[in-house]
């Protein structure tokens, strides 16, 4: 199936674009978008990142198709590219949906008189962001989302909506956390004393390095002692 898309590129173009040589198909065709060979429609181009899939290209409705060498016997337009899986990240991106979002500080969130909340930042509808919080330049709080007392979130992060990050915990630079996800929560430690199991206090914290990115509905529980500590980069699945 055809996605609607508001961006519009010329295929030449996008072929600039993506430092990509284009063999064949009709320059001035727009494309809209990316999709796979099953279901790209004639505004649409799709890739090539296995050869076992090159049979299908005969079926194939895509106005072009990204590949890595030019292939003599091909249908349709082609896009030759260095690395396929690079291309197809950056023509993903051109053609991302440009979203309406929000700024400034929303009237419905609560925020502590005694937080720090940058200029440049977002703080969506209903959030609520606690004592000696500190949010950095560029930093989007999603809706619904609660920040504990003395949690420092870095810049450039996004929190979609509904994350939780419980007290005294670290975000760096360039995360996304999102929705439904929580941060710092306690782990589940517990020592068996006189018959019943008693909770061993979590006092330490969760400090994610920059670019960390973890998915929606996960949890990071927060250390005993110290620190539960997600290295720089790291990606985190639901």
């Amino acid at each position: 199936m055809q996605h609607a898309s508001s961006k519009m590129i010329a295929l030449a173009d996008l072929a600039d674009r993506l430092s990509a040589v284009l063999v064949g198909g009709d320059g001035r065709r727009p494309v809209t978008g990316v999709n796979t060979i099953h279901d790209a429609g004639p505004n649409e181009i799709c890739f090539l990142s296995d050869e076992k899939h090159r049979v299908r290209l005969a079926q194939t409705q895509a106005a072009a198709v990204l590949v890595g060498r030019e292939m003599a016997d091909c249908p349709l337009g082609q896009l030759v590219v260095g690395d396929v899986n690079k291309a197809l990240i950056a023509a993903q991106r051109l053609f991302e949906p440009t979203l309406k979002g929000f700024s400034g500080i929303d009237p419905s969130a609560v925020v502590d008189a005694t937080a720090s909340v940058d200029a440049s930042a977002a703080v969506g509808p209903c959030a609520v962001i606690g004592a000696n919080v500190k949010i950095g330049p560029q930093t989007v709080i999603g809706p619904g989302c609660v920040i504990g007392e003395g949690t420092v979130i870095g810049a450039r992060c996004r929190l979609d909506a509904n994350v939780v990050v419980y007290h005294r915990c670290r975000v760096g630079n360039d995360c996304v956390i999102q929705a439904n996800a929580t941060i710092g929560s306690v782990g589940f430690g517990y020592s068996f004393i006189d018959g019943q199991h008693q909770l061993i206090p979590h006092n330490g914290g969760v400090i994610l390095e920059d670019g960390v990115e973890i998915g929606a509905g996960s949890c990071v529980d927060r250390a005993k002692f110290g620190h539960t500590v997600i290295g720089a980069g790291t990606k985190i699945d639901n």
